[in-house]
């Protein structure tokens, strides 16, 4: 099916049809000034031509000149004559005048339909409910007027549908056996009930006209007609007082579907203008509404498990306070019904009190099991609040959207001790919770999402946006990084830069999960570290950090440095209200005060600038949106650290075993504004995340032990490429102490090389360092080492 679209002005009333031979057109129709809105003015051009090859073809144009909005047309080739084809043309006829030719040559008759059934691209089926009910009962007649007829056996057939069940029709059928010419043949189509109690010309769904030949046993010069004047009643424009919706009509959106409905009243509306429909205009798109779609701005993306920002502009009165509900299908079941969906009730919007305006920035949370992909929103404002997704309402606007939920891609994993420096997770190794991670986007080196490792010293990031990124890990002060991409395995190295703590450029594309990336921390000789993270929440925080006290009979502790961390996730957006330019710069900032035990605070701060902005005068709609609005793309993440020495480490030090001391951490947002004349709307939205490090340094109890280390080789000879074991014993002879954090040395001899060894411990084949852990009195411990001789 072709689609024709175009735009055209206005015209005058239905019009008229010739019909020609294969030589002379068999009708014209010409225009009757009747109508500030004609059923079709028959100007905007459809043509089809159909043959053998394709005997039946059909056509949609749309143009608002046209009464539902697009035209329907059809051609079916009714004899297989390969010598003429069938045309069908509609269209100016080069004087101005609407027309319509309909061509058939001898032995190729053709039936040519013309369908008026409202806007839905489709000239293959009748949609007896498209118009939508309009009045077609002003009085004038359906009719035309048959300029001259030369020849015998046609029929037009004219159609009113007011729904499939009752429908009405008349049929004006020409049989001349006559030779000569007959003229000016007044028609007058006379509707008759054809099923149904017939055709309510008040509630007229769609009009169908009809030309064909009575038969296909015409004479061999086929049909000679000229007819014209074909005209229609003018159709009745009700007053249009309602705004209605334009998501899919399974949402509530027509009348007969129970849709949102507001009567119109001056002043009070989303965005700047509300223009009046008859009816909901459902479609896929959500934009069928006109052009007044313009008072909801989504200044965040919809991201599940996370707070989304939806800037909400509003025209009211200065004195006033309307109230807007609004919701979101965020399991994309087709109803906004369901638990959650509704993200605004009755939620106040103050007028401005220098403008008829009023603004709101929406915070949304976005259920973390909401459905991604494409859906929709649907936004009501009103004067009493209250209201459904369906019904009426006395005032205001409804606004529908679509919009769509991140699924994107998912990042994490693991930050670990390597106790044995391998470059290798081990078994027995720990986790190392409270580790800042960052993740930045290579284009620009932003910082797009922040987190801190949890007790498992795991990390993740989801519904990231297909990119290039890194992973930057922060290492708490007595940590290094170990050496990266050792043993082969991706899933069990460290992938920090042992310099920078940064990944190599990872490639996100949509729907990947990669949960391989990684970082393993060397802890430094005779420390110690612990750390305590809060994850993301609203600011201002007000959190209380716990780290373990030293433990004493470790030995003697000799310092003690705290680190403060402070991660922040902020949106920024600003509006000119006034009627000229504005320069405006913003500074947005979050401090972060940790208090140590002391009562001296440990300080950090997040801070952004926007340097110096132009805004354009007001643009009519407190969104955040345009030229007069300044907006982050998106939220800005940003981090920042700080570590002190403690100057009395006593207060660390604990008198009980697993005793804790509990740091206080406070956060405080700032935002000013310079310029702007105070005419400038500055919204500021900000959540953070802290985390508190403490690292003991210390020197070490001597420890009454007795140690003994006994080597054997399962052989005494062996000859080139044959290997040998070694067995390690070593012996705890004390009677009284526990041994702990018991490492040995054993260099392999040479003229060997390492093959393997048991896993007992943990074994470094390149320093030949055996951490052997704990071991109580009387125990032994045994490790295997096989090689091979050189």
């Amino acid at each position: 099916m072709k689609k024709i679209s175009r735009s055209f002005s206005l015209a005058t009333a239905v019009a008229s049809i010739a019909m020609v031979s294969a030589s002379q057109p068999l009708y014209a129709i010409e225009p009757v000034a009747a109508c500030a809105k004609p059923l079709d003015p028959m100007l905007v051009t459809q043509y089809l031509e159909a043959n053998n090859t394709t005997p039946v073809l059909s056509s949609v144009v749309d143009d608002a000149s046209i009464l539902g909005g697009e035209r329907d047309m059809k051609l079916e080739k009714l004899q297989s004559s390969a010598v003429y084809n069938g045309t069908f043309y509609v269209g100016d006829d080069g004087a101005g005048n609407g027309s319509i030719d309909f061509t058939n040559g001898s032995g190729a008759f053709s039936k040519a339909t013309i369908v008026w059934d409202g806007n839905d691209n489709n000239a293959d089926t009748l949609n007896p409910n498209g118009l939508g009910g309009v009045d077609l009962s002003s009085g004038d007649a359906f009719g035309m007027l048959v300029n001259s007829v030369d020849v015998e056996r046609f029929k037009v057939t004219l159609r009113i549908y007011s729904g499939a069940a009752n429908v009405s029709e008349s049929v004006f059928a020409y049989d001349n056996t006559q030779t000569g010419t007959s003229t000016n043949i007044p028609v007058t189509f006379s509707l008759a009930t054809v099923a149904g109690s017939g055709a309510d010309l008040t509630k007229v769904g769609a009009v169908e006209l009809i030309i064909e030949p009575m038969d296909l046993t015409q004479t061999a010069s086929g049909i000679d007609l000229n007819m014209g004047k074909f005209t229609a009643p003018c159709p009745v424009v009700p007053e249009v007082t309602a705004d209605l919706g334009d998501a899919p009509d399974m949402y509530k959106t027509t009348l007969a579907a129970g849709g949102a409905r507001h009567t119109i009243v001056a002043g009070l509306n989303l965005g700047a203008v509300v223009d009046a429909e008859t009816d909901g205009q459902p479609n896929a798109a959500a934009d069928g509404d006109g052009v007044d779609e313009d008072g909801i701005q989504f200044l965040t993306k919809l991201v599940p498990d996370e707070n989304a920002i939806i800037g909400v502009g509003t025209t009211q009165p200065k004195t006033s306070t309307a109230k807007l509900d609004a919701w979101i299908d965020f399991n994309g079941d087709g109803d906004f019904e369901d638990s959650g969906e509704q993200v605004a009730v009755s939620q106040a919007i103050k007028a401005s009190s220098l403008i008829d305006q009023g603004s709101l920035p929406l915070d949304v949370t976005v259920p973390a099991d909401a459905k991604a992909g494409a859906t929709y929103a649907r936004f009501r404002l009103s004067t009493a609040g209250g209201l459904s997704p369906g019904g009426d309402a006395a005032d205001g606007e409804v606004q529908d959207y679509k919009v769509e939920i991140v699924q994107g891609a998912t990042l994490g994993d693991y930050v670990w001790q390597d106790t044995n420096k391998d470059g290798v997770q081990s078994s027995g190794e720990p986790a190392v919770a409270g580790v800042l991670v960052n993740l930045i986007r290579v284009s620009d080196g932003a910082v797009v999402k922040s987190a801190f490792t949890d007790a498992k010293g795991a990390y993740l990031f989801t519904h990231l946006l297909p990119d290039t990124y890194q992973v930057e890990f922060v290492a708490p002060t007595g940590y290094s990084f170990t050496t990266a991409l050792q043993g082969g395995d991706d899933t069990a190295d460290s992938n920090a830069d042992a310099t920078t703590g940064r990944t190599a450029n990872i490639i996100l594309a949509e729907g990947d999960n990669q949960r391989q990336w990684d970082a393993g921390l060397v802890m430094a000789d005779n420390t110690i570290v612990h750390c305590d993270a809060v994850p993301f929440k609203p600011t201002e925080l007000n959190e209380t950090l716990s780290l373990p006290k030293f433990d004493g009979s470790l030995g003697t502790l000799t310092g003690v440095s705290v680190s403060s961390y402070n991660a922040t996730r902020q949106l920024i957006a600003s509006e000119n209200s006034a009627a000229q330019t504005q320069k405006v710069k913003i500074v947005s900032s979050v401090d972060g005060y940790l208090t140590l035990p002391n009562t001296t605070t440990v300080d950090t701060v997040t801070r952004y600038d926007t340097g110096y902005k132009n805004l354009t005068v007001a643009d009519g709609i407190l969104d955040y949106y345009g030229t007069s609005a300044f907006t982050l793309p998106d939220w800005l993440y940003a981090s920042n650290s700080k570590t002190v020495a403690y100057t009395t480490p006593a207060d660390f030090l604990a008198a009980t075993p697993g005793e804790v001391i509990n740091l206080p951490y406070e956060t405080m947002s700032g935002l000013s504004t310079t310029g702007g004349g105070g005419n400038v709307q500055v919204v500021q939205r900000t959540t953070g995340s802290v985390a508190a490090c403490v690292a003991y340094t210390y020197e070490k109890k001597a420890v009454a032990v007795d140690l003994a280390l006994t080597k054997v080789a399962d052989k005494t000879t062996a000859k080139h490429g044959e290997t040998v074991v070694y067995t390690l014993m070593v012996t705890n002879e004390s009677t009284t102490t526990d041994a702990t954090g018991v490492k040995l040395m054993d260099t392999l001899p040479a003229g060997v090389t390492y093959s393997s060894d048991d896993g007992l411990g943990s074994y470094n084949k390149t320093t030949g360092e055996w951490i052997v852990g704990s071991l109580a009195k009387g125990d032994s411990k045994v490790l295997k080492i096989t090689v091979t001789l050189n």
